[in-house]
């Protein structure tokens, strides 16, 4: 049996020595061998780290009951396990190397962290260490007192990006960007990846909302415009859709833009969701030959939409809403929308046919109403999966 090092840690906070004389150690009631644990799948490390965490978190009359004493037996016991094998081990959501570890301002920082209070006053700096630590219990209570500024609300998961929605009546840009400037600073320093949920109020600046879009464009997830529609005018809405290419969603409802406002969404090769309502000055749709993945396409009361372009390639659609459009007379083939599972066409009062729905394999809910001059309806035969059907 090999000897432990003379450097290597020995556990007695609860009261026993998990090292034994003979050179070994116990994990979960299991007794390894230094060997055994040099040569052991790492996966297996990171369970019986985490077994031994949940030993101590579910037996509150042990010594060491409370996290800050928990985390400092798992900090030996992670150090033991990292000298044995120098692989990354994983415990309470914390990754730390070998290296890392031994550095003694690093441990420090750990305590530290643990025996002070979270305040509006150190809270960005604690954040900061606690993505260095890969720690998702600190991040989220970090998270929790930054999210109380007036209209933004965070949210985050492991592995996830932060997510920052701004909405409300009382949405200050200006004061949101002093806000969440050192969160912002953090995640231009890539120690945190981030995206924006923005739902600006009628009585935003729209300058001052243009300014912030440009500033984040390429973390812009969700813009929703429907609540600034008077102020959106034809512009406006063609500079916000150009400054956001990643954006996954988009709802907009204005009665001031027209078809060019429109042609930037042959950029947003990531949209996931498209609304467009109330947009009276529209006489048709740019090109969605390269929204591949978008999933919800809804037009509404467009009343001089006469036209809409190819749905060929929307082969990840899954809900199609077509709704008080009265100039349009046809509709484009739905033979590529296999995956179509809602279709709602209604108040479309010029549609005369329907195209084939022969290819919607998935469909299973079908509204038509109010297309007063529809003389039948194609075969339903193939819709083998429909099961609600309203006419």
């Amino acid at each position: 049996m090999s000897s432990i090092p003379d450097n290597i840690y020995t556990i007695n906070n609860l009261g026993t020595s998990f090292w034994e004389e003979d050179g070994s150690i116990e994990f979960g009631g299991t007794r390894y061998t230094f060997n055994d644990l040099a040569e052991d799948n790492p996966q297996k490390l990171r369970e019986l780290a985490l077994e031994q965490f949940e030993k101590l978190t579910k037996e509150p009359s042990q010594p060491a009951s409370n996290f800050k004493e928990n985390y400092k037996i798992l900090t030996n016991l992670n150090n033991v396990i990292l000298q044995l094998t120098d692989r990354k081990v994983i415990q309470t959501g914390v990754i730390l190397t070998k290296s890392k570890y031994e550095s003694t301002e690093n441990r420090n920082e750990i305590i530290h962290f643990l025996e002070t209070d979270i305040n509006e006053s150190n809270v960005h700096e604690k954040l900061k260490l606690a993505l260095k630590l890969h720690n998702p219990l600190f991040c989220k209570k970090c998270l929790d007192l930054i999210s109380k500024a007036e209209g933004v609300s965070l949210s985050w998961e492991v592995d996830k990006p932060l997510e920052i929605t701004i909405e409300g009546e009382d949405v200050d840009i200006d004061k949101i960007n002093a806000y969440l400037e050192p969160l912002l600073k953090l995640a231009k320093e890539k120690e945190l990846e981030f995206g924006f949920h923005l739902n600006p109020p009628n009585s935003i600046d729209m300058q001052k909302l243009i300014d912030f879009v440009g500033t984040y464009e390429e973390q812009i997830y969700t813009l929703d415009l429907r609540n600034i529609g008077h102020n959106l005018d034809n512009d406006s809405a063609k500079t916000l859709i150009k400054k956001c290419p990643n954006i996954n969603h988009l709802f907009i409802k204005s009665n001031k833009i027209k078809d060019e406002a429109l042609q930037a969404l042959s950029n947003c090769t990531q949209l996931q969701t498209l609304e467009i309502s109330r947009c009276y000055d529209l006489s048709e749709l740019p090109s969605l030959d390269k929204l591949v993945e978008l999933t919800n396409l809804e037009i509404s009361w467009c009343e001089n939409l006469n036209e809409l372009p190819s749905f060929d390639k929307l082969v990840a659609l899954t809900n199609l809403v077509i709704s008080g459009c009265e100039k349009l007379n046809k509709l484009p083939s739905f033979d590529k929308l296999v995956a179509l599972t809602n279709l709602e066409i209604l108040w479309c009062g010029k549609l005369s046919e329907l195209p084939s729905f022969d290819q919607l394999v998935a469909l299973t809910n079908l509204v038509i109403s109010r297309c007063n001059k529809l003389n039948k309806l194609p075969s339903l035969d193939k819709l083998v999966k429909l099961t609600i059907l309203r006419i």
